[in-house]
């Protein structure tokens, strides 16, 4: 959206443009540092969204129909194993707040990584409900992984203190504790899936490489 008008949205005629779709890449339109999980914890609406110079407030596609795209999570921009809840978060919030009808991602790894797995669930979500907060996105949706509201909204709380780097030593404490009780119930033949989650989450909240993470790099 460098330009106020593309030449190619008057060349369409009426009735083709009506049906066509225009496809925006949003990768460098939204916040080069992301607003952090934590501020979106409550609030899936928070101001700072808005303090973009490149996607000012109300700046929409000059197309009669749009769909958008973001690269993040992709070899194509170097972060393919990184988590991106909070940049997906905001390209939908963004795309259905300024008109666009979709947004797509790039998905190149497997879900069985908990951090590919996180991102698609988050993607799956705001695609429907882009101004949920991370809350809500935990007790309808990860609720629904890990089998129970209470367990999703407490997992997406702990992940927003985890990106932001401030959890406390009794969330840390329950994190270790989950991902222990449930290594037993494995054992069993139980909860692999929530034992999966919890168990990249204690990786994760210790500082330490994720260890089912794999790179062809």
């Amino acid at each position: 959206m460098a330009c106020d008008r593309p030449a190619l949205a008057d060349k369409l005629p009426k009735k083709l443009a009506a049906k066509s779709f225009a496809q925006w890449t949003l990768s460098h339109m939204i916040r080069y540092e992301p607003v952090s999980l934590i501020d979106y914890l409550d609030d899936g609406v928070p101001k700072t969204v808005y303090d973009n110079i490149n996607w000012r407030e109300g700046l929409k596609p000059p197309t009669v129909r749009s769909v958008g795209f973001m690269h993040q999570g992709s070899q194509w921009s170097g972060d393919r194993y990184d988590l991106i809840v909070n940049n997906i978060k905001e390209a939908c919030l963004r795309a259905y707040q300024n008109g666009m009808e979709g947004v797509s991602i790039v998905g190149e790894v497997s879900s069985m990584n908990v951090t590919s797995a996180l991102n698609y669930l988050a993607f799956s979500h705001f695609i429907h409900w882009p101004e949920d907060s991370l809350r809500a996105f935990g007790r309808k949706t990860l609720g629904q992984v890990l089998e129970s509201e209470d367990e999703g909204e407490a997992f997406a709380e702990l992940l927003t203190h985890c990106d932001s780097g401030k959890l406390s030593e009794k969330q840390l404490n329950d994190i270790g504790k989950r991902a222990k009780d449930l290594k037993w119930k494995v054992r069993a033949g139980k909860d692999l899936t929530r034992w999966r989650f919890w168990n990249w989450m204690d990786y994760i909240a210790k500082d330490m490489k994720e260890r089912y993470t794999v790179s062809i790099f």
